[in-house]
């Protein structure tokens, strides 16, 4: 899904912001545009059941571009900063979106899209979920980031991304020059106030025809035979053909509350259940991966159970199976951490950090101390700890070494004397990062740490030789 882009109105748009056009001039709308007389009056988009209450700004402009995806365009001054504001309407037909989260992660590959004038290092220095009258769901989520020409920082862009029932919507501000600490916070509290809605929320326990819908799409003949009436729990929907479905909810919810105690965030209201797909056996499992992921059965036999997207998928056989939690952590940070970039060596390492135990990395960390760990440098530029990995002449599989590298340098960050205080920080702050960009990790261990990464893996090996 993310890889769609958004309509000829949107690359108008995005270029005329980064272009280094000021942004308050004049907004690039049709030759039927219309000017609105009084801007500052809250806009009823009846069509959509949304109502923008528009910021205070100085010389306060509204147009109607009559644009297709672009609703409104505002622009005005906020002190000294031109700020222009635009809000995209994006069809579900076209795009499929199930959550506001999808809605910025679509924003943010276009901002990254080369091809539309955007700057494939742009990441968010922020983001939040917030509660609210949003629509048809009843939060939004907010992104911050910085807005660059060449390496020269030249603004801020701020996205509100909300879901309405047929569509996805963001409300797009772009402040030029760069705003003050006080001016960011202004705009961003302004947007979690600014929508208001007289939607009926969704159901986020769905409905059990939805949780039948959602089975049927990609699951085999044979477990559709056998659906059994969804289970919840407090965190889950659990869509099942087998036995012991409420016994394995119960374990989810273990799995959520452990990973929460070492990844701390908050519940946020309205969320939807997380949906796992629990079937009966092996081979059920492997013909739903084969259909949903397109891959070969050799392929999908590989797996034990995976998280993509919304849902993690398994089939039951124990439910103490240390893959459950890995696979748990993974939807968590997708879908609650809202934490999803950082590179494989970040999501694996976090999940297999959870699932593993201290002296399952003991051989690892042999390793370290001796030299014979894989350089930071090169382990983070890795793409796929599982798939770019061969194993070597000796029979010992790379992948699993590279998971527990990776584990064993979260425990390093996390339980040594380095600086305990800001592992969550780091947490959060490689979450952002797009994948695998190993400037854009030093950065981050720069800001967090003070070293660079030959510096931090220094300090790792000295843990290791003392652990």
């Amino acid at each position: 899904m993310h890889a769609r882009t958004r309509s000829f109105a949107f690359l108008i748009f995005t270029a005329f912001l980064f272009a280094g056009v000021p942004i308050g001039a004049a907004p690039c709308a049709s030759p039927t545009s219309v000017l609105f007389e009084d801007p500052a009056a809250p806009h009823a988009f009846t069509d959509i059941g949304i109502t923008i209450t528009p910021p205070k700004l100085t010389g306060l402009k509204f147009e109607d571009p009559n644009a297709g995806q672009v609703r409104g365009v505002w622009s005005g001054k906020l002190d000294a900063l031109d700020v222009q504001i635009a809000l995209f309407v994006l069809p579900n037909a076209e795009f499929g979106f199930s959550e506001p989260t999808d809605v910025l992660a679509l924003t943010l590959d276009n901002l990254r899209d080369p091809k539309r004038n955007g700057d494939p290092s742009f990441t968010w220095d922020a983001k939040q979920l917030v509660t609210g009258s949003f629509g048809f769901v009843p939060y939004a989520q907010i992104g911050q980031g910085k807005l660059k020409k060449e390496t020269k920082t030249i603004g801020t862009r701020f996205v509100l991304a909300g879901l309405l029932e047929n569509a996805g919507y963001t409300l797009e501000v772009s402040v030029a020059p760069e705003p003050a600490d006080a001016q960011k916070k202004a705009i961003f509290d302004w947007l979690k106030t600014c929508v208001a809605s007289k939607l009926e929320p969704r159901n986020a326990k769905w409905t059990d025809a939805e949780a039948k819908e959602r089975f049927d799409t990609f699951a085999p003949e044979s477990a559709k035979k056998k659906f059994d009436p969804a289970l919840r729990t407090a965190h889950y929907i659990i869509l099942t053909n087998a036995d012991g479905g409420k016994q394995f909810g119960e374990a989810m919810e273990a799995c959520y509350t452990e990973i929460k105690k070492v990844f701390p965030f908050e519940d946020i209201a309205g969320q939807r259940l997380m949906p796992v797909f629990l079937f009966r056996d092996s081979e059920e499992y492997f013909q739903f991966y084969m259909k949903v992921a397109g891959i070969t059965h050799e392929e999908a036999a590989k797996s034990k159970g995976h998280a993509w997207k919304d849902y993690y998928a398994t089939w039951f056989d124990s439910k103490s199976d240390p893959v459950h939690i890995h696979e748990a952590t993974h939807q968590i940070f997708a879908n609650r951490l809202l934490l999803q970039g950082g590179g494989s060596w970040f999501q694996e390492g976090v999940a297999e950090y959870i699932c593993t135990k201290k002296n399952d990395r003991n051989t690892m960390a042999s390793k370290v101390k001796k030299g014979k760990g894989q350089p930071l440098a090169e382990f983070f530029a890795v793409q796929s700890l599982l798939y770019s990995a061969q194993d070597d002449k000796s029979g010992e599989s790379k992948a699993e070494s590279q998971y527990t590298q990776a584990a064993l340098f979260i425990e390093f960050l996390r339980e040594s004397k380095l600086a305990p205080a800001k592992f969550q920080d780091f947490v959060h702050a490689i979450g952002l990062v797009p994948g695998n960009e190993v400037p854009a990790i030093e950065r981050v261990i720069r800001a967090i740490y003070g070293l660079d990464i030959k510096g931090l893996e220094d300090k790792w090996v000295e843990y290791c030789k003392k652990r």
